[in-house]
């Protein structure tokens, strides 16, 4: 390892954890904190190597990287849409998207539905901007750990562990991809034998992938899915049960793991032994550090609590234990240029994405003006239709006040553009159609009883009819020609929960109208919930409202019955 002495197991005095404590742990936080950190650094400084860190994000932004945050990465990228065209130049884009702070995955799963090839452009850009970044103490220190036989799990895609390895390299084992992933990125990094290599020590098991191989790189919510499944989370899951384990550096804002622990909360409360280093940045107290943690990982984060800053509790761990590692050279600021990414999407394409990314981010005016963009650069009906509909969601998503002119949008499309020869987008199409006249319907129901008149009431529901009817016919014909199923999965729950919506709130307001039996409604509600598992992670919204709205459905129905 370049500069980089490596004890195995050096044996720390009482005067070298008071110099630990003092320089990593603030006054207000020692009576809590230090104990666990007695024991962690107990654990770290014995021969035997059973101590897994669990390192996230927070690691490699830690110190002088040179890493951006997740916000830069996407307002970049988004950039880059916005300027793929002459529509919007880099100063007017940076206008546009100032402040604007989007999910990861959801982002890249909006680029991943226009694009695929573009999300593949987006790892390659971010993986040549990193060979500029540098490690820090926290690489140091677990590059220390795997040369020496220790374990480290982390969801980075960066080589800064690797790097920090420098000459010791070989000495560790690095493990990402899914035994089911392409034959090309070799067997030698597959987790198929993830207990051995976890009873062997010396391996970096990545759970989201590695810039080693972009193609191993999970980003877009379909692909890094809401439930860690497979070799990851059985790796995760015995590690949970058999090991100790220091989280430093996760807050649990991925969509995977968080709800994988969750389901194994009732089997390990009692018995995980667990550390959790929380960042003392951004102040507030201990305890407000761990209710700041997500429910469903909340019982590992309180678990054994440590606040502190984690590059400089691994600076002093380093310093502790006489590991003498070379002096750090600061990253460069890495700025991934996205324009050969976005050169894969058409310019109506590039705009439609960024202006899904403002809508979603509620800068509802900039979004108008990247959508009407994307529907002047459209070259083809399929282009000119997508970016209309998205001004639909837009206008839904502003508010009551616009939903009137969302459908208004909606009927328009379906009256004046040929959606025939394009079946994903004729069937998303009146999706939005029909989930959006629906609601218009139950809000109108809801109104003043002396404008839901019988006449208007009949002609309202005829309409309604009618693209429920044509909703169905898209499935069907798409279900002749697809290869993914999930997708036909997901709008048939769609077209039975926004059906059971609207027949049971037509009960509620017009039990007299003789279309509501509540055997049928509940079929309806049900049939939703049980072909959604069908779905798979490709929306992980759509799955929300069926759970919810199902939940709510039968449990209504079973008050008025």
């Amino acid at each position: 390892m370049d500069g980089l002495n490596s004890p195995s197991g050096a044996v720390m005095d009482d005067h070298d954890l008071s110099l630990l404590f003092t320089s990593c742990v603030e006054a207000a936080d020692r009576a809590a904190s230090s104990p666990h950190v007695r024991d962690l650094v107990r654990l770290v400084s014995t021969y035997r190597r059973d101590l897994v860190f669990f390192v996230g994000a927070g690691a490699s932004m830690a110190g002088d990287t040179g890493m951006p945050s997740t916000s830069q990465l996407l307002q970049g990228l988004t950039a880059a849409a916005l300027c793929r065209s002459a529509a919007f130049d880099r100063l007017t884009a940076d206008r546009m998207l100032d402040g604007i702070n989007p999910g990861f995955e959801i982002t890249l799963n909006d680029l991943w539905q226009i694009s695929p090839t573009a999300v593949d452009g987006f790892f390659r850009s971010f993986a040549a901007a990193d060979k500029s970044l540098m490690p820090n103490h926290v690489h140091r220190f677990l590059a220390w750990w795997l040369a020496t036989g220790g374990t480290v799990i982390t969801t980075n895609y960066d080589r800064l562990i690797e790097r920090a390895l420098g000459a010791d390299r070989g000495r560790a084992r690095v493990r990402y991809a899914a035994s089911t992933a392409p034959s090309d990125l070799g067997s030698d990094v597959d987790l198929s034998m993830w207990l051995q290599d976890l009873e062997a020590g010396g391996c970096l098991f990545k759970l989201h992938g590695s810039f080693d191989s972009t193609a191993s790189c999970l980003g877009a919510l379909e692909h890094v899915t809401t439930r860690l499944s497979g070799e990851r989370a059985a790796l995760v899951e015995y590690v949970i049960a058999n090991r100790p384990v220091c989280f430093a550096g996760w807050r649990g804002a991925d969509p995977d793991i968080p709800s994988f622990m969750a389901s194994i909360v009732e089997t390990y409360r009692s018995k995980a032994n667990v550390y959790w280093i929380h960042s003392h940045r951004d102040g507030g107290t201990l305890d407000d550090k761990i209710c700041g943690t997500p429910l469903s990982v909340r019982w590992l984060a309180e678990r054994r609590p440590i606040r502190t800053d984690v590059e400089i509790m691994a600076s002093g761990l380093l310093q502790v234990l006489a590991i003498h590692v070379a002096p750090l050279a600061a990253g460069v600021a890495v700025t991934p240029d996205f324009a050969a990414a976005m050169n894969a999407c058409s310019s109506s394409g590039a705009l439609r994405f960024a202006g899904i990314v403002l809508r979603r981010a509620r800068k509802f005016p900039e979004a108008v003006d990247a959508l009407r963009a994307a529907d002047l650069a459209a070259q083809t009906a399929g282009e000119r239709t997508a970016a209309r509909q998205e001004l639909a969601h837009l206008y839904w998503a502003r508010g009551a006040r616009d939903h009137g002119k969302a459908l208004q949008f909606m009927r328009e499309i379906a009256s004046t553009e040929p959606l025939t020869d394009d079946l994903d987008l004729r069937t998303t199409h009146q999706f939005g159609y029909y989930s959006m006249a629906v609601n218009v319907l139950l809000d109108w129901l809801e109104g003043p009883p002396a404008d839901v008149t019988d006449e208007a009431l009949i002609r309202r529901l005829a309409e309604l009819g009618k693209v429920a009817q044509d909703y169905d016919r898209s499935i069907t014909d798409r279900q002749k020609h697809a290869v993914d199923h999930r997708p036909i999965a997901l709008h048939r729950a769609l077209l039975s929960l926004f059906t059971g919506r609207l027949r049971l709130g037509l009960f509620e307001v017009r039990p007299d109208t003789g279309l509501f039996d509540e055997d049928k409604v509940v079929a309806l509600f049900l049939d939703a919930r049980r072909i959604i598992d069908d779905a798979g992670d490709i929306h992980i919204h759509s799955r929300i409202d069926v759970l919810s709205y199902t939940a709510i459905g039968v449990g209504t129905l079973r008050t008025l019955c």
